[in-house]
C-alpha cells in the first residue's frame, strides 16, 4: 500500500515539474516578443504583475523586473486614471465579464514620461486566478486618430 502511494507522489511529482518546465519554455519563447508580454494574478481584489517581457525596455524604457508587483504601486507605469479604473477592472475580471481575446486601447506611461498606446488581447486562466496579456503598440494609429478628430471638430467649429 504504501509502495502505491509513494508510485502515485512520484508521478504526480513528475507531472508538476513537467508542466513547470513547460511553463518556463512558454514564458522563454514570450519573452522575446516585440509586443509587451503581461502576466496578471487577480485574487482577492488586487491585481499584480508577475511578469512582464524584455520588450518593456525597447518599448517603454522600463527594466522588466520593475514592471511586477502589486499595480497600484506601479505608477511609473500606469497612469492615474487607470489605477483609478482598477476596483472596476479587477471585479469584472474576477465575475467572469472579461473574456479571452477582449481588447481595447490602454495607455501606459514610458519612463521619460510620454504616453504610450496599446491595444490588448488576453488569455484567461480563470482557475488559477490568471491571465495572460499582449499589449501592441498603436501609438501612431492613435495619435493619428486624435489628429483627425481634433481636425474634424475645428473645421465643424470654423463652418459654424
Amino acid at each position: 500500500m504504501q509502495e502505491q502511494w509513494a508510485a502515485e507522489q512520484q508521478e504526480e511529482w513528475q507531472c508538476v515539474e513537467t508542466s513547470r518546465v513547460a511553463q518556463d519554455a512558454i514564458f522563454r519563447t514570450l519573452d522575446t516578443f516585440v509586443d509587451l508580454v503581461v502576466q496578471f494574478e487577480a485574487k482577492d481584489g488586487v491585481l499584480k504583475r508577475t511578469f512582464s517581457s524584455r520588450s518593456h525596455r525597447a518599448q517603454l524604457g522600463h527594466d522588466p523586473t520593475g514592471c511586477n508587483g502589486n499595480i497600484e504601486s506601479l505608477t511609473h507605469l500606469h497612469t492615474q486614471e487607470f489605477i483609478h479604473h482598477l476596483p472596476k477592472i479587477i471585479a469584472a475580471i474576477e465575475s467572469g465579464e472579461v473574456r479571452d481575446g477582449v481588447g481595447d486601447e490602454v495607455p501606459l506611461l514610458h519612463a521619460d514620461g510620454h504616453i504610450v498606446w496599446f491595444e490588448w488581447r488576453l488569455a484567461l486562466e480563470p482557475e488559477r486566478h490568471r491571465f495572460v496579456v499582449i499589449f501592441h503598440d498603436i501609438t501612431d494609429r492613435h495619435d493619428w486618430q486624435q489628429q483627425r478628430l481634433e481636425a474634424i471638430a475645428r473645421e465643424k467649429e470654423v463652418l459654424r
